[in-house]
This record gives C-alpha cells, structure tokens and sequence, in this order.
C-alpha cells in the first residue's frame, strides 16, 4: 500500500511534462491509497465567492490551498482549469502518448480517483475501486475521468463501486474542472481480457 501524505494536496502521481507531452508510463500493481480524509476537502462542495447557488457548501478551511492566481485560499469557484490548483484528482496525466495502468486498486479519492486528458494508445486493465469515505460527502468521486482528446484505448476488468461515474467520458462537460475540451474517440470498454 502506497498512502498520499496528509495535506498533500495534490495528485499522488502525474506525468512530468503537460506541455510537450510524456510516453510510455507504466503503472502496474499496488493499493494506492489517495487518503481523501487528510486531504483538502472537496473544493466542489465548499462555498466560494465566485459561485452563488442554491447549495448548501461548507466554509473554506483556514489551511485551505492557496490559489495559484488569486494568491489567497480559495476553492475552484468559476476559475478555468489551472495545472496548479487544487482539484482533487488521486491520479492526473495530461499529454501522455502510450499509457498502461494494470493490476491496482485505488482507494478514497477526495473527487476523481484518476483523471486523463489528451491520452492516446493506452491500455488500462483489472482496477479495483475501494471508496469507503467522501471529505466531506461522498459526491462526484469517479472512478476513471475521461476529459477532452482521449483516444486509442483498451479498458477492461474494472471492480467495485463509486459514489458518482465509474467511467465517466466528458468531450465538453460545460465544467471548468477540464484541462481541455475536445473530441473522445476509439476506446473499447470490455469487462475482461
């Protein structure tokens, strides 16, 4: 078992170059256990000065992240996607070309147990989610979120439940929690292989 830090706030793995892009990662075995209740709680369900509605959110923490354009601690509110900002996700790959994950479980993400966008030729097999506990509610954590440019891929044998979206696709979602819209295409989903 591999625990994220408390207070880490941030993704326990991610690749190392958004920009011009990363190849062939592997990932294979191992309990990774995103900790979700010593993380930052959820910054969907915290009220924010930029996003008045009819939900009742909790008050912002006082070691809350700080917001890396603001300057002050802040949840995500209305602001674009940021590389920087704290958003949750256990796991987040960015501009990744040939990717494998394999043979993991993954347990109690504070939102998105693992996040991709612009991930091509990826194969990602027999995954186990173990979510037990929400900080501070168990709302929209998925399991495997899919944002804008994925493509070429394998999914097979995922096992156990989430409290929002296994497998959650999202070319253009209308959120702003998305390093980028675009087209999602050519992806098999299989039970077992």
């Amino acid at each position: 078992t591999i625990k994220l830090a408390p207070k880490s706030n941030c993704p326990m793995l991610t690749n190392s170059d958004y920009e011009k892009g990363n190849c062939r990662i592997i990932i294979d075995g191992g309990i990774w256990d995103l900790n979700n209740l010593e993380q930052a709680p959820n910054p969907m369900m915290l009220q924010g000065d930029t996003n008045p509605d009819q939900v009742k959110r909790l008050p912002i923490p006082a070691d809350y992240p700080i917001d890396p354009e603001l300057g002050y601690a802040a949840p995500a509110g209305d602001r674009m996607w940021h590389p920087d900002r704290y958003w949750g996700s256990g796991l987040f790959f960015l501009n990744v070309d040939q990717f494998e994950m394999r043979n993991m479980v993954l347990k109690d993400p504070v939102t998105f147990a693992a996040q991709f966008a612009r991930l091509s030729n990826f194969t990602m097999c027999h995954i186990t989610f173990d979510f037990n506990e929400g900080n501070p509610a168990p709302n929209n954590m998925d399991g495997l979120h899919f944002d804008g440019f994925c493509r070429n891929g394998k999914i097979s044998d995922l096992k156990g439940a989430c409290y929002d979206d296994l497998l959650a696709f999202n070319a253009d979602d209308g959120t702003i929690d998305s390093p980028c819209f675009g087209p999602i295409e050519n992806i098999e989903v299989a039970e077992q292989k």
